[in-house]
């Protein structure tokens, strides 16, 4: 699966949803972003995916992430039953939405506190937060 994403330099607003479509097999959500410079090299972090990447540049780092990570797990979890697909969101921290059964919503929301606590960041290091819209 190829996913479309674009980027929204906006502050996120609410919670991190995704909405999938089994016979399609197509995932859409908005998704949080973290980029920040650690040690050298440029990390982008998806705290409600529980899934970071890397690269030499801030560009590197989102593109990895989109092209690698966010589209094979989406694609991972489009080739799963509903049920299992259910459970694996549940154990990363996810919920089903009550009166729309396909979309998901993440639990928890991290800003740039808690980014800088969860990777033991200098508390000077910039944090940018972006939406990534996966369409």
């Amino acid at each position: 699966m190829v996913t479309r994403f674009t980027v929204d330099k906006v502050r996120p607003k609410g919670n991190d949803s995704i909405h999938i479509n089994f016979d399609k097999q197509r995932v859409t959500g908005r998704l949080t972003t973290h980029y920040f410079i650690d040690n050298g090299h440029h990390i982008c972090y998806i705290p409600s995916l529980g899934v970071t990447s890397y690269g030499e540049s801030e560009q590197e780092a989102l593109e990895r992430m989109m092209h690698d990570i966010v589209d094979d797990l989406f694609t991972n979890l489009v080739e799963l039953s509903p049920d299992k697909a259910d459970i694996e969101l549940q154990r990363m921290g996810w919920q089903k939405n009550k009166w729309f059964g396909k979309r998901f919503l993440a639990k928890s929301f991290i800003d740039k506190d808690g980014v800088l606590k969860n990777f033991n960041l200098p508390a000077g290091t910039e944090v940018k937060t972006q939406v990534l819209t996966a369409a």
